[in-house]
């Protein structure tokens, strides 16, 4: 019978998998990890979202967003706009809508095929489940 340590173990190794596959599309899509992030959550939450929204959508720094947004607008891909405040506003240029649409979507409608493998109530337990694991690494559970 396995320990709590080697089923934690297993389930990191996921885990770690999880990170190295979305590395390797990045990387597959010519893109660095940040500029996948940024376009993932512009695919997500839309355009005109901020700095800040991919920050705590993908977990990445502040300075690592910052820098992938710099990078995109130097190829073309993003031009930002004053939002309310002093937020800038992140928006597709139209080489930036042609990777959204050739290249982004192909991975979101890859995830979503993925995830309907699962059942309903699977779907509900594993974000359950990760949620409460989450809140206890953070000391709330």
């Amino acid at each position: 019978m396995a320990t709590n340590r080697e089923r934690f173990e297993e389930f990191y190794q996921k885990n770690k998998g999880f990170t190295a596959f979305y590395g390797a599309l990045a990387n597959m899509l010519e893109l660095s990890g940040s500029e996948f992030a940024i376009f993932y959550t512009i695919n997500a939450y839309g355009e005109g979202c901020a700095q800040r929204d991919v920050c705590e959508l993908c977990m990445l720094s502040k300075q690592t967003v910052s820098s992938g947004i710099d990078s995109m607008e130097e190829k073309g891909y993003v031009t930002l706009k004053a939002g309310k405040g002093r937020l800038l506003e992140i928006y597709l240029t139209n080489k930036g809508r042609k990777v959204m649409d050739e290249k982004i979507a192909l991975v979101s409608a890859a995830e979503d095929r993925a995830y309907a493998k699962l059942s309903k109530n699977e779907q509900e337990e594993l974000n359950r489940l990760m949620g409460k694991f989450l809140d206890a690494l953070h000391g709330n559970a």
